[in-house]
């Protein structure tokens, strides 16, 4: 696939400018478009200068661009969540805002949604509206197919329709789908959404997921959320099926998406060793160790390329930069492997 092999995730509007000089000299860039925040009435975009003036800087990089979050106007009732998908009714606002992201910073890929096996509910009880989920594994829902036909799908199913329709959005354009975006924080629930969505998702040209590993021995919690209004934290003690302070977590997940029958590439679009504690020398080390790891990996987990989480995000340690951008031990060893 037309994707290098490693690559790192820049955060939202307002760092580029800072952080474009500090990417490796080479590997893929990804970073998030907020729909909600462009779209902010029906058909008007407003677009971030911010981020045009970063994308011309990477004009030589292959980006990946991850768009998610409804706008008000679209969502699929009843939770009103930021993450909630569009109403069918108003899939073609969401074709035509694909369509001018395409134009507009003509990526290698568009990633569709992020995380979209948690629901909208979770999310807004998370207190984490902004980040993740949206669709969920249960519940219905009825989908305008068109000429005054309607189907009643599976919400992941409806996820594998919504990926056909950014398939036929992007048509001519040479930008590439991502299908998926999982969380896969078990052993069982992405797979299983994964199943139900590959049912009306045709087209796509790879299937991402995120693989975080947990730093041992103070791996049981993670802080869930990154802006610390409400400090919400996740035991993975419990969690069922996988050791996630195994290093080869990310190649056990790809294992288990080639078991729902997928034969298309596979991508981790999110990819560190998290801790929630504070960033001690011995950590920043593994930190280090694991991306070149996961990195000489790949071929044998059967996975074409990684993207690390991410330059900077403050979020359990999944940065690659300190504070006041120094450089960690985890950040010379992703501009080492951009070179290979």
């Amino acid at each position: 696939m037309n994707l290098q092999r490693i690559g790192v995730e820049l955060e939202h509007a307002g760092i580029f400018e800072n952080y474009i000089p500090l990417l490796g000299p080479g590997g893929h860039v990804k970073f998030s478009l907020r729909w909600d925040e462009i779209e902010l009435s029906p058909g008007r975009y407003t677009w971030s200068p911010d981020i045009d003036a970063g994308v011309k800087l990477m004009a030589n990089r292959p980006l990946v661009i991850c768009l998610k979050l409804t706008p008000k106007h679209y969502r699929l009732p009843p939770v009103k969540s930021r993450c909630s998908p569009p109403q069918s009714t108003y899939l073609d606002y969401w074709k035509n805002f694909v369509r001018a992201v395409a134009r507009r910073y003509n990526p290698a890929f568009i990633e569709v949604w992020n995380e979209p096996e948690c629901d909208a509910k979770t999310a807004l009880i998370a207190g984490v509206d902004s980040y993740f989920g949206g669709f969920g594994l249960t519940g219905k829902v009825k989908v305008f197919m068109g000429k005054k036909a309607w189907k009643i799908m599976t919400m992941p199913e409806y996820y594998g329709y919504f990926v056909s329709q950014t398939v036929e959005a992007l048509k001519g354009t040479g930008v590439g789908v991502l299908a998926g975006a999982l969380m896969m924080t078990d052993s069982q629930s992405g797979t299983t959404f994964w199943r139900g969505a590959r049912r009306y998702a045709h087209g796509y040209d790879a299937v991402s997921y995120h693989s975080y590993t947990l730093y041992a021995p103070r791996s049981e919690e993670l802080i869930l959320n990154s802006d610390q209004r409400i400090n919400v934290r996740m035991d993975f003690s419990q969690a069922t099926g996988w050791n996630f302070t195994d290093w080869d977590l990310p190649g056990l997940r790809a294992s288990a998406m080639r078991e729902t029958g997928e034969v298309a590439p596979l991508v981790m679009t999110e990819t560190n060793l998290l801790f929630g504690g504070n960033a001690n020398a011995d950590y920043l080390a593994k930190q280090a160790e694991y991306i070149d790891y996961c990195y000489k990996h790949l071929d044998g987990w059967g996975i074409s390329a990684m993207t690390i989480y991410a330059m900077f995000s403050g979020w359990n340690n999944a940065n690659l930069l300190g504070s006041g951008k120094t450089k960690l031990p985890a950040w010379y060893k992703y501009a080492e492997l951009t070179t290979l």
